[in-house]
């Protein structure tokens, strides 16, 4: 007996009888996650024309012969954790239980929708490492009419959109994109752009933005996905996983927006995967935004571009691309004035203590933000303003500026210590072990906090260490110390060690702690390192990121190439030549 063929074919059978809704729904389905779609129109019809269609939503079915526990008149089923994740990246998702008995000649459906407040809500109560989860599933209306009105309401339901969570974790966090301390500013230009590649002709078609760090490519994103998801898009921010199952981006429900941080991370992945879309001919529209460094173009292109073409098929990946690169040039005097007032006001309301920007000071920091960076970068204006409202003297240098931040966010982490223990030198073993752990992440997060299971692996003596000071303590787990510490957070249904973000602080503090490494004083530090930098993507990105923001203080230290040079990867050689002294 083939429990899944029945239970699909119940289903189907159900939406059928309406005249709303058709089932592209196939038993046999490779999709990763959906088994496909309930269509929905706005008018009945044997045979539906396209300028009646409403929406596609994502449908997943499961047959089962077990006698499932009963509440009433709903039953108890258990859904992978994975599945529940995924759910976060679409449409509202309904799920279909056939229960059915030995023969399969009775056949009972009950369904569950998963809207992505939902999932977050469920995902928010699994325990560290939990695979599973049960809930609980309704019957599934019967009458053609309950049916259709179920699928008409969700099918006007917006489509989700995943940005990276802001946490406050760091002192970093006022800094970061989706903070929302500053109003999004002065990229009119860009904007309609990006809008255009939007709602250019063919099935997929890919773009790229190309921004120093700081220089806002991530918050220009950030803003356009919402302002699409608003027209009815469905926004991804694609992480790790996502480069391994392409083909769940194949048959999308929606017009699908994806949007690929560190692209030159995912360079090959990327090819494949849109080589791949780019033969499917998808349904609707896919739009695939890459995020990458401005590091130069060779001929016009950038050397990631290169081998995102080597791992497709190169003729059909520059036929799918929009048009070369959009650069974001700095941002005009009025803007950065109004960011840097905003940011300034956005203080003041976090932490009342601080004075107000006196009159004038605007221009002051604009002129001292000219000479401390030439890019104008507003991360740079922010660093300044925040530094002014502290009363210190305002750095004269992009490296003093972080230098601060790093060390304030040494004092915090320092002042969490303390309220552990009051034993020197359990501080001390506290902050270091806690440091190596947070510098690790920050090594490892261009594609997502780390879980602590994986730093765990990567670090054993320190995991080992901290089990040590968590018994001391009174705490039951290493997880324990780091909850009470704030280096741990519960983020799509795992505990994870958040990065050092903004990017440009922490990959500062990665060379600050390089810079402060030494094999014989320092053997945990050298252990962190060479866990960080074993894996090749991780140092490509890594080294990347590094030479676009920090050449010239690397050339000042020539000890610190000593270390990156071993292990890295070919340079362009418009670059090369910058760095050969």
């Amino acid at each position: 007996m083939d429990i899944e063929q029945l239970a699909t074919s119940k289903v189907i059978e159900l939406i059928s009888r309406t005249g709303r809704l058709t089932a592209d729904v196939n038993a046999m389905d490779k999709k990763p996650i959906w088994d496909g779609f309930v269509h929905v129109y706005d008018a009945p019809a044997d045979r539906h024309k396209k300028r009646d269609y409403r929406a596609s939503l994502p449908v997943q079915v499961k047959g089962t012969t077990r006698a499932l526990v009963r509440d009433g008149d709903r039953v108890q089923y258990e859904l992978e954790t994975d599945d529940l994740n995924a759910y976060l990246t679409n449409r509202p998702t309904v799920f279909f239980v056939v229960a059915m008995d030995e023969t399969g000649a009775h056949r009972t459906v009950y369904h569950r929708v998963f809207r992505q407040e939902d999932v977050n809500d469920i995902l928010s109560t699994l325990k560290a490492g939990q695979m599973t989860k049960t809930l609980s599933f309704s019957p599934l209306p019967t009458e053609p009419d309950e049916l259709e009105r179920l699928f008409l309401a969700l099918a006007d339901a917006p489509c989700a959109v995943r940005p990276a969570p802001a946490v406050s974790v760091s002192v970093g966090d006022p800094f970061l994109y989706d903070a929302g301390n500053v109003p999004f500013l002065g990229r009119d230009a860009e904007l309609e752009a990006l809008d255009g590649f939007l709602h250019a002709a063919g099935g997929l078609r890919w773009w790229g933005v190309a921004a120093a760090g700081g220089a806002g490519k991530t918050r220009l994103a950030y803003e356009w996905g919402l302002q699409s998801q608003a027209r009815g898009w469905s926004v991804r921010w694609l992480r790790g996983r996502d480069y391994d199952a392409p083909d769940q981006w194949s048959d999308p429900a929606a017009p699908t927006l994806l949007i690929a941080d560190y692209a030159w991370q995912h360079a090959e992945a990327l090819g494949k995967w849109m080589d791949e879309l780019c033969r499917s001919e998808p349904y609707h529209p896919v739009r695939v935004l890459l995020l990458e460094r401005d590091e130069g173009e060779e001929n016009g292109e950038y050397p990631w571009e290169k081998r995102l073409y080597r791992a497709g098929g190169e003729a059909r990946l520059r036929r799918a691309r929009h048009s070369r690169m959009l650069r974001l040039d700095a941002l005009d005097d009025v803007p950065l004035r109004d960011l840097m007032k905003s940011f300034a006001a956005s203080l003041r309301a976090r932490e009342p203590e601080l004075p107000a920007l006196p009159d004038g000071e605007d221009d002051v920091l604009l002129a001292r933000l000219r000479a401390v960076d030439p890019l104008r970068r507003p991360l740079f204006a922010m660093l300044l303003t925040d530094a002014a409202l502290r009363g210190a003297d305002v750095p004269d240098s992009r490296e003093a500026l972080l230098e601060n931040l790093a060390i304030r966010e040494k004092d915090r982490r320092l002042g969490a210590v303390r309220t552990l223990t009051k034993d020197a030198a359990q501080r001390n073993r506290l902050e270091r072990l806690g440091g190596a752990l947070r510098l690790l992440a920050t090594a490892l997060g261009a594609d997502g906090d780390p879980g602590a299971e994986r730093l765990a692996a990567l670090l054993p003596g320190e995991w080992k260490a901290l089990a040590d000071c968590a018994e001391r303590l009174g705490l039951l787990s290493p997880e324990a110390l780091l909850l009470k510490l704030g280096l741990l957070r519960v983020a799509d249904g795992a505990l994870r060690v958040p990065a050092l973000r903004p990017d440009l602080l922490g990959e500062y503090a990665l060379l600050r702690a390089l810079r402060d490494c030494r094999a014989v004083e320092r053997p945990r530090r050298d252990a962190l390192y060479a866990a960080a930098l074993g894996e090749g993507a991780l140092l490509r990105q890594l080294a990347q990121r590094l030479l676009n923001d920090y050449a010239p203080l690397l050339n000042r230290r020539p000890e610190l190439w000593a270390r990156l040079f071993p292990r890295l990867p070919e340079l362009p050689l418009s670059r090369a030549a910058s760095y050969s002294n």
